[in-house]
């Protein structure tokens, strides 16, 4: 008796332990127009430009109930779960999206990225807060501007080009970005980390503050500013318009290959 117990017992423990780890896959929005991204929490997500757009995400099967998963007018996607959850350690939330365009992301909490081959828009939003993080794999071409807005803990790179960049970042935010400017605004605050020394910028804007570190490729115009302990690092022979330091902060100018000015930036 004491056998058969004992078997029972395991026996629902496993049917319990399987049940618990089932995931669904839904699709939808299939030929849509999707031009972006919302996601909060635990996401990880995969995004390809295409033709055959669509969205399939991958969560526990139990929390179905509690998933947002809708596509606005403007073709912004929306992924996350909405109120109280039990989390169960195996528990998977993942995304693979087809879209059609790319002009936003925006992502919090531990969401995570990863995108595919190139992407064109004609303007481009990234706002990313918590540990959140970006990585473009491919190239990234906007039309007239872009706009990256990192806080927390949270990193962006990849190969972009675009006529305009505007950049704001505080707490231990990173940007790591490749490709071409005509026109970059940068405000860095916290121990934000900004890495543009493959990123030729024509007219470079630039306040940093802090802790934060900062370095650049510019080739015409400069006007930085730099407070408390922040350091900017520089390579090119722009023109300097403006170039004002206070406290223990530094601004130089290094005659160097990018790869050494690294050495300078952990410094």
């Amino acid at each position: 008796m004491k056998k058969i117990a004992s078997f029972l017992f395991v026996f629902f423990c496993v049917i319990a332990t399987t049940f618990a780890q089932e995931q669904t896959t839904i699709t939808r929005f299939e030929g849509k127009k999707i031009t972006g991204i919302i996601s909060h929490g635990a996401f990880d997500i995969t995004i390809t430009q295409g033709t055959s757009t669509k969205a399939t995400v991958n969560i526990p099967a139990r929390l179905e109930s509690k998933l947002k998963f809708s596509l606005d007018s403007d073709g912004i996607l929306s992924i996350y779960m909405q109120g109280r959850m039990h989390h169960e350690k195996n528990d998977r939330y993942t995304a693979e999206i087809v879209c059609s365009s790319l002009k936003k992301i925006e992502l919090s909490g531990a969401c995570k990225i990863n995108a595919t081959g190139n992407f064109t828009s004609r303007i481009f939003n990234v706002n990313l807060s918590g540990a959140a993080k970006t990585n473009f794999e491919g190239k990234l071409t906007i039309q007239e501007k872009a706009k990256i807005d990192l806080s927390g803990a949270s990193l962006v790179k990849g190969y972009i080009t675009s006529p305009e960049i505007f950049i704001e970042q505080s707490g231990a935010s990173s940007i790591t970005f490749s490709g071409k400017t005509t026109r970059c605004e940068v405000e860095a605050s916290g121990a934000s980390k900004t890495n543009l020394e493959k990123f030729p910028i024509d007219i470079l804007k630039a306040e940093i503050s802090g802790a934060s570190k900062a370095q650049f490729l510019v080739n015409k115009e400069i006007s930085v500013h730099a407070s408390g302990a922040s350091k900017i690092t520089y390579i090119g022979n722009p023109e300097i318009i403006t170039q004002e330091s206070s406290g223990a902060s530094k601004i130089n100018k290094v005659v160097k290959k990018p790869s050494e000015i690294n050495k300078e930036y952990q410094k």
